[in-house]
Parts: structure tokens; C-alpha cells; sequence
């Protein structure tokens, strides 16, 4: 370690990652990896010191009898490894109407099932209406334009458009792919509370569409459509992570039909987990565009075509 010009002795590290090296988070993906070995019986789902085991069944006894043997085998793995699982931390959520008890006991800690949590800065609620996440989005929103109100007469209106752009507008669309099929009244409430930005942003009390074509944009709900659209090409085009081609299944045929790169609608039974879902919505509105858009050459002529698409 070295603090302006002093420098400390060396030091052997047998273990443990040192924080803010550049190899740091390389190795620590590198030394955790091995725990997708021991997760057999349910699905396992890691980013960085994040890890998540979830399955699905029908039969729910036994469903809980495979997260219960995977998590203590991850507790197991973590203590042999060296590693201090924090038990306190551990949360279960449940996406389905049960009568099965889904709390879990790992090392005399109690794992209670929770209504909601929070994953990567996404609040998931067990009935997947994503009010909380909404709620926290607006109070987020609201600190950053509380900030851009208190100067906007010492700052001129090409800073507060770049304000906008770059602390208000992002906050809107982060992850809109999972929460996007929130209700219809949260999805009035962050399209008032973009109005409104956009009033202090631009020095004008005119109506939503006149905001909205005078800084070049469209409203939220058009702009993640458009977010979900960009994620199918990634996905198709091989730019994506590969897991998420396990959500749209392209279509294939041996002769020549009207549409190219179209994919195959899948069946669904239910609202909420069934038309309300990325993979069916993503896989209809995709379908809807013109062959033309759809066989674009690079991603960057995709978005150029999408960009004025409203629904």
C-alpha cells in the first residue's frame, strides 16, 4: 500500500481478495465459481457477493425440500471455503398463493418468508406489482429534481437538460425490462412525475407532448418498449448475456414466409406470470415491427429506427 510517499512492507496473502485492485472482482468471480457445482437440486443465480437460489414446482413440499438441501450445502461450501455467511441477511420470497411454510433454519438462524426484497436495486414483491420499487423510484426522482429546482436560475437550460439526462432520466429506466408491468396507476404517477421534471428542466408549463418533442423523447412507457426491444436484438444478435435466448425461442421454418427474425409466441395460462411477462410482451411487440427493422445491421441503426415508436 502506498500513501503519497510512504510505502508499507509486503505482506503474504493466503486468502481474501484485496479491495480496489483491478484483478479484485476477477478473482473473487474466479474463487466463487465453484459454488455452481454443489447447487444441484434448484437453480442458483450469482453477481459478484449476490447469490440467489430459486426454483419452481408444482408440487411445493417438494420444492422446499430442494431449497432447504441447497442452502445448507451453500452454507456448507461457504464455511469450508472459508467464507462467513451471514444467515441475518437471508431472505425467502415466495411468487405463488401456498399453503407450504417456506421458512428455512441455517445454522440456529431463523430465515423468515419476506413480502418483498430488494435485488440489484429492484424491489420484487411476492405479488409482482412492483408498488414499492415505483414509490422508492419517485422519491429518487424527487431528491435529484429538488437539487436541479434549488439552482435552475444559476444554471443554465443546456446544464439541466444534461441533469436530466444523466441523474433523472436513468433512474426512470433502470431495469424497466423486470417492473415494467406495474400497474396502470403506477405507471400515471411516474409519467405525472416526468411531466413535472420536465417543466423545471425546461422552463415551461406546456403540456406533456409539447415537453416531450421539445427535448426529444417520448414517454416512459414508449421509452421501455423501446429498452425491451433493444434487449431482444442484443439477445438475438448474440450481444447479450447468453442466458436470456432461454426467453425467446426464434422461429424456425424450412420455406419462405411473410416476416424474417420473427420468434414464436409462447403459450401462456396466466395474467401475471403469463401475458405480463418480458418473454411474451418482448416476443409480441418484436413481431410487430417491420423486416426491415427487425434485420437491421448493427444495433446502432436498430435504435436510430426505434426511437420514435410510441405506444
Amino acid at each position: 500500500m502506498k500513501v503519497g510517499d510512504e510505502v508499507s512492507c509486503w505482506e503474504l496473502n493466503r486468502r481474501g481478495v484485496p479491495q480496489g485492485s483491478v484483478l479484485g472482482p476477477l478473482c473473487f468471480n474466479v474463487f466463487l465459481n465453484d459454488l455452481s457445482y454443489f447447487i444441484l437440486r434448484v437453480s442458483l443465480n450469482a453477481y459478484a457477493d449476490d447469490q440467489q437460489l430459486y426454483g419452481a414446482d408444482s408440487d411445493h413440499e417438494a420444492l422446499y425440500a430442494r431449497l432447504d438441501h441447497d442452502l445448507r450445502e451453500a452454507s456448507q461450501w461457504f464455511r469450508i471455503n472459508g467464507l462467513m455467511a451471514n444467515p441475518s441477511k437471508f431472505q425467502a420470497l415466495v411468487l405463488s398463493s401456498t399453503e407450504q411454510d417456506f421458512s428455512f433454519n441455517i445454522d440456529g438462524q431463523q430465515i423468515q418468508r419476506c413480502d418483498d426484497v430488494d435485488l440489484l436495486g429492484v424491489n420484487i414483491d411476492s405479488k409482482l406489482s412492483f408498488d414499492k420499487h415505483i414509490s422508492s423510484i419517485c422519491s429518487k426522482v424527487n431528491k435529484q429534481l429538488s437539487v436541479v429546482k434549488r439552482f435552475k436560475h444559476l444554471i443554465g437550460d443546456h446544464i439541466k437538460r444534461r441533469l436530466y439526462n444523466a441523474f433523472i432520466l436513468p433512474v426512470f429506466n433502470y431495469c424497466s425490462d423486470v417492473w415494467h408491468f406495474c400497474s396502470k396507476r403506477s405507471k400515471a404517477k411516474l409519467e405525472q412525475l416526468n411531466k413535472q421534471a420536465l417543466r423545471t428542466v425546461l422552463n415551461s408549463n406546456s403540456d406533456y407532448e409539447t415537453l416531450l418533442r421539445k427535448i426529444g423523447s417520448v414517454n416512459l412507457e414508449s421509452s421501455r418498449v423501446q429498452n425491451m426491444l433493444i434487449t431482444t436484438y442484443k439477445t438475438l444478435y448474440d450481444i447479450a448475456p447468453p442466458y436470456l435466448k432461454l426467453l425467446l425461442k426464434e422461429r424456425k421454418v424450412e420455406y419462405n414466409l411473410r416476416g424474417t427474425q420473427k420468434m414464436d409466441l409462447p403459450r401462456v395460462t396466466t395474467t401475471t406470470y403469463g401475458l405480463h411477462s418480458f418473454r411474451y410482451a418482448a416476443t409480441q411487440v418484436w413481431n410487430m415491427l417491420p423486416d426491415d427493422i427487425r434485420t437491421s445491421q448493427s444495433l446502432i441503426a436498430f435504435k436510430r429506427a426505434i426511437r420514435d415508436i410510441t405506444v
